[in-house]
């Protein structure tokens, strides 16, 4: 389960909610997350490409691999309109005119 916060400046960050509450003196604390998901190629052939995605600072990014210093894209989560689920463990994320479809391994993967 996730909430998402809005700051002051009006980015949104996305953080795990736990049993206790994940804040400090000025309010809920940013905590970044990665993990490995697969990604939707935006061409015509629909392939899904293995991805390693770092939440921080309100951006979505990914990674081709865990060594890259440069990130391959970011997902902005302040201009996410849509956010629904496909499949078992997959969700859509629409962004502007484009749609990324990501999906998780395994269930447990796709909750966290």
């Amino acid at each position: 389960v996730r909430r998402l916060s809005r700051s002051s400046s009006g980015s949104c960050t996305l953080l795990p909610v736990t049993d206790e509450r994940d804040y400090d003196a000025e309010g809920p604390v940013d905590i970044p997350m990665s993990g490995w998901l697969r990604k939707e190629t935006p061409t015509r052939f629909k392939v899904m490409q293995k991805r390693l995605f770092k939440l921080e600072n309100a951006c979505l990014f990914y990674y081709r691999s865990p060594n890259d210093s440069n990130w391959a894209g970011c997902i902005p989560l302040e201009r996410v309109a849509l956010v629904r689920p496909r499949e078992t463990t997959g969700f859509e994320l629409k962004v502007s005119e484009r749609i990324f479809f990501l999906m998780a391994d395994t269930e447990e993967e796709a909750r966290r």
